[in-house]
């Protein structure tokens, strides 16, 4: 049997006979992967949007905010909502994500932090939206490359 058939054979139908995708327990069928946004930032200010993979490609250090709206809709901090922030060029000045007033990042250091700074290229922040105010930063973030604090 082709791998096709199996995962179509996965499917099930609805009460119109229509499928729609999903399997027994309400999972996706057959998608290889999703794909997210990604914004480059070539600045040393800008806006990160709250999904998808942000790069950040300057050349010296710079302060981004982590923004809760995307056109003009509100929906940062939706719980299971997640970012990714990516240094990718090789400054190790410090890149400072910082969170909204009243917004925190959960870390294994605690729960009082609104900003991460990455020091170097390949740095990265992880996270995940626990509710409107809190986002869950990947467990071994913290490394000698990146920190996190208050601003």
């Amino acid at each position: 049997m082709a791998l096709i058939d199996k995962l179509r054979n996965q499917i099930l139908a609805t009460w119109a006979g229509r499928y729609a995708g999903l399997d027994q327990f309400g999972y996706l069928v057959g998608i290889l992967d999703v794909r997210l946004q990604t914004e480059v930032i070539s600045s040393t200010l800008g806006t990160l949007s709250f999904f998808g993979v942000s790069q950040l490609t300057a050349g010296s250090s710079g302060t981004y905010q982590l923004s809760m709206v995307k056109d003009g809709i509100a929906g940062g901090g939706v719980d299971g909502v997640r970012k990714y922030v990516i240094q990718s060029c090789t400054s190790t000045a410090g890149f400072a994500i910082q969170a909204p007033s009243g917004v925190t990042f959960l870390g294994t250091g605690g729960s009082s932090f609104n900003q991460i700074v990455l020091y170097g290229g390949g740095q990265q922040a992880q996270l995940t939206a626990l509710s409107t105010t809190l986002w869950a930063v990947s467990p071994g973030f913290v490394a000698a490359g990146s920190s996190m604090s208050t601003f």
